[in-house]
């Protein structure tokens, strides 16, 4: 029901999120980051508990709130 688990009540199902992200988009082409809103997202669904979020960028974000080009 919640966005935000307990990493001891997960841990296996997020590890193997992390072990597949590589092959779900190894054929996407797409350059294009939504940064903004993505960082909006998870500040909303961290808000209310409170929380660390480490954030990990390669491209410019280039659509949606905070583009750059």
């Amino acid at each position: 029901t919640d966005v935000v688990v307990q990493l001891s009540e997960c841990r296996k199902h997020l590890e193997e999120l992390l072990e597949s992200i590589p092959t779900m988009f190894q054929t996407s082409k797409t350059a294009e980051s939504a940064f903004g809103a993505a960082i909006k997202a998870a500040f909303l669904a961290i808000k209310s508990t409170g929380g660390k979020l480490l954030v990990f960028q390669s491209v410019l974000p280039s659509t949606g709130i905070g583009a750059l080009s």
